[in-house]
């Protein structure tokens, strides 16, 4: 089958709202719908999203998801319902699925971001990747689903951090994804 490269499931839900020459993620309406949605709308979206993919010809995905629950800097287990929900949805639906974990640890500048997309730091990232690794290697076949880590974007991860994402992934012999520039304010950082 073929393989879609670069997804954000949970952006399912902003089909017909954005205009026409906005910004792709649905700009403002994007970032209010961020503010609200659960794990379970997530599920929803990534159900149907796959569902689509699958009907097309695509078997395997790797979905982005920078979506954190629970309060910022509290235990990675707390933040990671949202990235599960979209594991959850991959299995169900019976696609392969490239979970990828990206780290914001600032918004890029002149870019306003929901707290729920920023890591904490990179440390705290790193412990989240760690424990959402765990959680894909126990309960799903490692042909099925794996992770993918990087930072979001150069403006939202200083240089330092990029090295210890890194290195985290080289020790945990993960793939390693490198968003070079996420949004036009980011390309002119």
């Amino acid at each position: 089958g073929l393989v879609d490269a670069h997804a954000r499931s949970w952006q399912r839900f902003l089909r017909g709202r954005a205009l026409p020459g906005s910004d792709p993620a649905g700009g403002a309406a994007g970032l209010r719908l961020l503010a609200r949605l659960t794990p379970e709308d997530v599920y929803d979206a990534a159900s149907l999203a796959f569902l689509e993919l699958l009907r097309g010809g695509v078997t395997c995905v790797a979905d982005c998801c920078l979506l954190r629950d629970g309060a910022p800097g509290g235990p990675p287990e707390e933040a990671l319902a949202t990235a599960l929900a979209v594991a959850r949805a991959a299995h169900e639906v019976g696609i392969r699925l490239a979970l990828v974990r990206l780290a914001c640890l600032r918004p890029a500048p002149g870019e306003e971001l929901p707290p729920r997309l920023l890591a904490g730091g990179v440390d705290a990232f790193t412990r989240e990747c760690e424990v959402l690794r765990a959680r894909l290697e126990r309960e799903y076949p490692a042909d099925e689903a794996w992770l993918v880590v990087g930072p979001q974007s150069l403006a939202a991860v200083p240089a330092a951090a990029c090295r210890v994402i890194g290195e985290y992934a080289r020790a945990q012999r993960l793939r390693l994804q490198a968003v070079t520039a996420a949004s036009p304010a980011a390309a002119a950082a």
